[in-house]
């Protein structure tokens, strides 16, 4: 809110090109609170700031701007009447009791500009079935801001359809499947996120060439969707290729999609961006997809993760559920000098592990109180005692079903520290 407010001052008293950027502040916002500071520019000095008043109107639909949008449209400026004309003609499709029916029939004017407005107040109506056919048809427009609308409103609407449970309408994959191939790279990019929501197999070969897509975002979009409702085996060779990618978040997402295929043909390549990726989270996920894939070549490799680059959470995570020895001593490590956060991560990994050479390092954690510089409140200090006295639990229970384990020492220690 502050940030608006700021914004209405540089409008209201700022030189012609802070108030340009303020009103083209406000149009992106798409936000009714910025209806009356765009209401007010209409009457500026400057004729670019009452063009993008007009036109950032639009896609708000405010019925608070129609007297003062009917008074600029005899305005001296030609384009500020045009984009007068528009915002007026889109606020009364947008509030028109049949606003469905009218917007869907404009994709067929034969003025562009009435198709990119419909196009794009469609986009509004998610939860109605009807738009679906419309759209499809859109997707061929010769205007590629009518084919971008209508691809956006389609990616929308096919999400919507399945958070809400729905059955995802298949009338969409056709068309999606054709604009993979548009010459436009957010269309592109719109139709594979799209074809994701539908997740039909027949999108798998095609979204697979996606990811060799000049453009970043649909090769990011690609790798996303086939770590989705389309993740299969056959994506494994393609995901491994992209790993190589020279886009970092199209290697971040190819390694979540392989992390939830869990083919383990991914697991030496992922171990290679675990410990040789330049991003950081193309790294952190990484190790995360391996605790997914389970594959006991990966601990070594999470090991020399932890100890020579701090290891993440999951990284440590998977070393316990790993379950192997060879993590103990720099999970103990971890117990002593980690974060505050690792160090709860280390002792849950222990007490996974079930090893009796982390009992003192635990039970230290048992009394652990906070540094004086600590930012921390006295729960974090809680919470590191109660995982330690669950370790110890855990441990205790291992111990107790191995035939083979002398009697346990460690009734001694408390479990009651906290």
């Amino acid at each position: 809110m502050v940030g608006i407010k700021f914004t209405i001052r540089k409008l209201s008293y700022g030189p012609v090109d802070m108030r340009k950027e303020a009103a083209q502040f406000l149009s992106n916002m798409n936000d009714k609170d910025a209806v009356e500071p765009l209401i007010y520019a209409l009457k500026d000095k400057n004729a670019e700031v009452r063009r993008i008043a007009a036109k950032g109107l639009r896609y708000i639909a405010d019925e608070r701007a129609i007297e003062p949008l009917k008074q600029a449209m005899n305005d001296k400026d030609e384009e500020v009447r045009k984009n007068a004309k528009y915002t007026l003609l889109a606020i009364e499709m947008k509030i028109d009791k049949n606003a469905v029916e009218r917007l869907t029939q404009a994709l067929k004017d034969e003025d562009p500009e009435v198709r990119r407005i419909a196009s794009k107040l469609l986009q509004s109506f998610i939860n109605d079935e009807r738009i679906v056919e419309p759209l499809t048809q859109a997707l061929k427009d010769e205007e590629g801001e009518v084919r971008i609308n209508a691809s956006h409103a389609l990616e929308k609407i096919l999400y919507y359809q399945r958070s809400q449970g729905k059955t995802v309408n298949r009338r969409a994959l056709e068309p999606l499947l054709q604009a993979l191939k548009d010459q436009d790279g957010e269309v592109r990019r719109s139709a594979a996120s799209a074809l994701g929501a539908i997740g039909d197999k027949q999108a798998l070969e095609p979204l697979i060439q996606a990811l060799k897509d000049e453009e970043d975002k649909v090769r990011r979009a690609a790798a996303g969707v086939l770590g989705g409702k389309m993740a299969d085996e056959r994506a494994v060779e393609p995901l491994i290729q992209a790993l190589k990618d020279k886009n970092r978040e199209v290697r971040r997402y190819a390694v979540g999609a392989l992390g939830k295929i869990m083919d383990k043909r991914a697991v030496e390549p992922l171990i290679v961006a675990m410990e040789e990726d330049e991003y950081n989270w193309v790294r952190v996920d990484a190790a995360e997809a391996l605790w997914k894939i389970g594959d006991k070549r990966a601990v070594e490799p999470l090991i020399r993760y932890v100890k020579n680059k701090g290891g993440t959470e999951d990284a440590i995570r998977a070393l316990g559920e790993f379950g192997d020895s060879r993590a103990v001593e720099p999970l103990i490590k971890i117990i002593y000098e980690g974060s505050e956060d690792m160090r709860i991560a280390a002792i849950n990994a222990l007490g996974d592990i079930g090893d009796e050479r982390a009992v003192e390092a635990i039970t230290w954690a048992l009394n652990f109180d906070l540094p004086s510089d600590s930012t921390n409140d006295d729960w974090y200090g809680k919470w590191v005692r109660e995982a330690a006295k669950h370790a110890l639990e855990k441990i205790e229970r291992k111990k107790n079903t191995n035939p083979k384990s002398k009697k346990s020492k460690m009734r001694q220690y408390s479990f009651y520290g906290i």
